[in-house]
């Protein structure tokens, strides 16, 4: 019988961290730990077309990525079963739908909730069954595009295939056993498909100035991309009172 509690949290990048919506404010509230949540190494960049940003990118995992920054949580409640797990992954799921209420889902065609595992942790095999028969079970799951040189970014099993975050600050470390992370999926162009450049993510926010807020709230929470002293550079040229507006930020 397997009685050990295991500490989880949740890697956020995005407006996950920052969006004041009501549904998002509930959820930190009442699901989380919100007195520290330390800056971690990620590989991410801007990659998704948001229809609901103006078709501006937001943030994706990305294997090939040089490395970010994003933000680790503490969840309020410690897991003793995979059905602990599910539970939270359909919280974060409820959270990034900007919903109140679950719809038992954990995924969608845009994205899925993923596991990461701290290195050296030894899980029984059927509290690791029990989650990828969960995933398995949803026929949009782990449908997430990455280039052809990066490989998969969420198995067959769930599990997200990134480094565990290394701390920045507070440069001590996660003190956490799993994980949760929300992988979208980006908008990869051209053929071969890659994904877009610094200065077609800024154009995005030039042709639609209203959204530069996405980038500003990111920077003012430390979440920050390799791209963005490039963005800010055809910014600066090509959209001046958008540059103004954020290189201070």
């Amino acid at each position: 019988m397997w009685f050990m509690k295991l500490s989880v949290g949740i890697l956020a990048v995005g407006s996950l961290y920052w969006d004041k919506t009501c549904s998002r404010n509930s959820w930190r509230k009442s699901r989380l730990i919100s007195t520290s949540e330390p800056v971690v190494i990620a590989p991410i960049r801007y990659g998704r077309r948001s229809q609901s940003r103006a078709n501006t990118f937001t943030m994706v995992f990305s294997k090939g990525a040089a490395p970010g920054r994003a933000r680790v949580f503490r969840c309020q409640h410690p897991i003793a079963s995979a059905d602990d797990l599910i539970g939270e992954a359909e919280q974060l799921w409820t959270a990034e739908r900007k919903c109140s209420i679950s719809d038992g889902h954990i995924s969608a065609t845009w994205g899925c909730v993923a596991l990461l595992i701290r290195p050296g942790l030894e899980l029984p095999q059927q509290f690791l069954d029990d989650w990828a028969g969960r995933v398995s079970g949803s026929p949009d799951y782990g449908r997430v595009l990455q280039t052809a040189d990066e490989g998969t970014l969420v198995n067959g099993r769930g599990l997200l295939e990134i480094d565990w975050p290394e701390p920045i600050d507070p440069p001590y470390p996660i003190d956490l056993d799993l994980l949760l992370a929300t992988a979208t999926c980006p908008c990869l162009l051209g053929s071969p498909p890659r994904y877009p450049t610094p200065a077609e993510i800024a154009d995005a926010w030039g042709q639609n100035p209203q959204q530069i807020g996405y980038f500003i709230e990111n920077r003012a929470n430390s979440i920050c991309t390799f791209q963005d002293e490039e963005i800010l550079a055809h910014l600066k040229e090509h959209f001046p009172a958008l540059y103004n507006s954020c290189h201070n930020c």
